[in-house]
C-alpha cells in the first residue's frame, strides 16, 4: 500500500508556486504547499502570504479535480509524510 501511495505521489504534477488566491478578507500568494497523495483524495496544507505581508495556513484537500474545504482527518502515516514533505 505504501509503495502505491509513493508511486502516485511521484506521478502527481506539481502545482505552480507562487500562485494567487483571493478571499473576501484578503488576497495574496500561495507560497508553499505540501500534500500527501492517497488512493481517493489528496490532503494539502498551504502557506498563504497576504498582500499586507501577514501569513496564514490553509488546510484542505483535492478530490480528483475538485478542491474541498470540509473537515480533514489525517492518520498517523499521513502526518509522518507531511513531516517529510
Amino acid at each position: 500500500m505504501e509503495e502505491q501511495v509513493q508511486l502516485q505521489a511521484q506521478r502527481q504534477p506539481m502545482r505552480a508556486l507562487p500562485r494567487p488566491f483571493d478571499m473576501p478578507w484578503g488576497s495574496g500568494q500561495v507560497v508553499e504547499e505540501a500534500s500527501v497523495v492517497r488512493p481517493h483524495w489528496e490532503p494539502t496544507i498551504q502557506l498563504l502570504q497576504y498582500d499586507d505581508g501577514s501569513h496564514g495556513l490553509r488546510f484542505y484537500y483535492y478530490h480528483e479535480p475538485r478542491f474541498g474545504r470540509g473537515p480533514m482527518i489525517l492518520d498517523g502515516e499521513a502526518l509522518e509524510e507531511f513531516g517529510e514533505a
